[in-house]
């Protein structure tokens, strides 16, 4: 029995399973998986630019996909367009780093847009847009509005998001306000006089209460001014007319200026 005993110890160890060991699975929390991009853009319309991963630190081999894709061996991405793309890189224990990149378009749309003014409530000023860098012809839009080929928009006061398309389809987008010809000077102050800043309320005369005589103080309480004539709880009489109720409120979304 004793050579029988020796001869299984020895063919156990022959066979690497004395000594053999489990190996225990990595927590990716404690593992350092970084990675830079380089980006070549795209024209617009095309789908010719590309994405080069390089990782700065980390364990390998590493395998690399675009938008949770196929996984690759290869670190660059080719033939893509313009657009957002989820770049994960995994390594050799299946720890994961993940990035948004952005490939452009290049020399896309250039668009410039000027205004001018409208009375408060009334669709009678201009929004007028110059598109260029892009092909010919152009669609202009007011978001929520149909497609047309006038770059000019007859606008009320307002802030709007408008886009220019061209002929490939290259968007650009910009948000733009309209602001009102309302003065404080001469439509608000008066309103603020005769109906707020009298004896006993915002004149200055109760400590507790601010003094609307002030611009300044007009200002810092332009929001709440507004906010208050819109539920007709200032002044306490409700004597405003909708029509001042609509000047206060188009100076205020004017950004309450000395005017």
């Amino acid at each position: 029995m004793k050579n029988i005993s020796i001869l299984l110890t020895t063919a156990f160890t022959a066979f690497g399973c004395q000594n053999n060991q489990v190996e225990q699975p990595v927590d990716c929390t404690q593992v350092r998986l970084e990675f830079t991009t380089t980006v070549v853009n795209t024209d617009c319309g095309e789908a010719n630019g590309s994405i080069t991963v390089t990782v700065d630190e980390g364990e390998g081999p590493f395998t690399y996909s675009l938008n949770d894709g196929p996984v690759q061996e290869s670190p660059v991405f080719n033939g893509l367009s313009a657009g957002e793309y989820s770049i994960i890189v995994s390594d050799r224990n299946g720890c994961r780093s993940e990035s948004v990149i952005t490939v452009a378009n290049i020399d896309g749309l250039f668009v410039t847009v000027s205004t001018t003014e409208a009375d408060c409530g009334v669709a009678n000023g201009t929004l007028s847009i110059t598109a260029g860098n892009g092909v010919e012809p152009y669609e202009y839009q007011i978001k929520g509005q149909p497609l047309q080929k006038s770059p000019v928009f007859q606008v009320a006061p307002g802030t709007y998001e408008v886009f220019v398309i061209d002929a490939i389809g290259c968007e650009f987008s910009m948000t733009q306000r309209v602001n009102s010809n309302t003065s404080y000077k001469t439509d608000i102050r008066p309103i603020i006089m005769n109906n707020c800043a009298v004896s006993g309320c915002h004149d200055g005369s109760v400590s507790s209460l601010p003094n609307f005589s002030n611009l300044s103080t007009v200002q810092a309480n332009a929001a709440e001014i507004r906010n208050r004539t819109q539920n007709r709880s200032m002044p306490p009489n409700g004597s405003l007319t909708q029509a001042q109720i609509d000047l206060i409120a188009c100076w205020v979304d004017d950004g309450a200026m000395d005017n």
